[in-house]
């Protein structure tokens, strides 16, 4: 790597730049290109870089189409708390007709209907496409995280009343025991919390009548899936995430959250800091915590997006 500093100070040094200047570095030596793009500097990198905040926005949508479009921004928490209305330009996805089922390590878990799932890490653009499985029934659920012990990715897909789990390490979906216990209106948003997967399900009885509310979770390292019981199971759920350190439950219709260990957070309030986080036609939909990474740096494929995508545009249009 150099002659003048021993490779500890220089990883010391390196593990705190962003992905932008260590990409850049990557092309001056073999040393630094493979130092820069091993498992143990990616690990290192991911816990040392700063906390910021994905932002997404939906915008209204273009004349005589009735959906509207999703953008999203990237920000650090300074300007979230004091700069709400920075005006920052949301950025395009690249992708069509999504929803994200997860965030991890700065990379994004995106399901594309009708395409198939991506890996996209938008600090370095660069996106892995997984090939997607047929449906088992009319209930779809994705789920998406990391296992450190192996360090490994991994995708949880239950289809009907079968389940799969596919890794990057082996780049092939298994199947997997399902779920002992049934369950029926299970929300798709899964929340990541201390290596488990959990959702919020609202089950519902013989007459189609919601009847009480439940978690349903899967450990990313022992593949079980279990359940865990709500202080008020009458009370529908509408989001499982965590605030603060601590897992919470979120019942829009009711206008209040649940903070286990906590007490309780007045859900109004928080529903005012996203709607104060606009830029020109768009409103916040969600806010996810993340981190530039390097993830993915050797595996799938390039994507353009963001300024350069729209830099583009722009001369198309002139």
């Amino acid at each position: 790597m150099s002659n003048d500093l021993p490779e500890d100070v220089i990883v010391e040094i390196f593990s705190r730049l962003p992905t932008k200047s260590l990409l850049r570095f990557r092309s001056v030596s073999k040393s630094l290109h493979a130092c820069i793009g091993s498992p143990s500097f990616i690990r290192l990198h991911a816990l040392r870089s700063p906390v910021k905040v994905t932002v997404i926005h939906r915008t209204k949508g273009a004349k005589g189409k009735p959906y509207p479009k999703y953008v999203y921004t990237l920000l650090s928490e300074a300007q979230l708390s004091y700069n709400p209305y920075i005006g920052i330009k949301p950025l395009d996805y690249p992708f069509k007709s999504f929803r994200i089922v997860g965030l991890c390590n700065g990379i994004i878990c995106v399901y594309e209907c009708g395409k198939g799932i991506n890996l996209w890490n938008p600090s370095i653009r660069r996106k892995v496409t997984i090939t997607d499985l047929p449906s088992y029934g009319d209930r779809l659920v994705h789920g998406f995280g990391f296992n450190p012990f192996i360090d490994d990715y991994k995708i949880l897909r239950i289809s009907g009343s079968r389940s799969f789990v596919y890794t990057t390490k082996t780049s092939a979906w298994r199947e997997i025991a399902s779920p002992s216990t049934p369950f029926g209106d299970v929300k798709p948003h899964s929340c990541l919390f201390n290596g488990v997967l959990h959702w919020v399900v609202n089950s519902t009885n013989s007459l189609g009548r919601f009847y009480r509310s439940y978690i349903m979770t899967f450990d990313l390292s022992s593949e079980v899936f279990s359940t865990v019981s709500l202080p008020q199971p009458k009370l529908e759920t509408n989001e499982v995430t965590f605030i603060k350190g601590c897992l919470a439950v979120i019942s829009l219709k009711d206008e209040h959250s649940c903070i286990w260990g906590i007490g309780a957070y007045d859900l109004e309030k928080l529903m005012l800091r996203r709607v104060k986080i606009l830029s020109g036609s768009s409103c916040a939909v969600d806010m996810s915590m993340c981190v530039e990474s390097l993830g993915l740096l050797d595996m799938g494929t390039s994507c353009d997006q963001g300024s350069k995508s729209q830099e583009k545009k722009k001369k198309g249009e002139a």
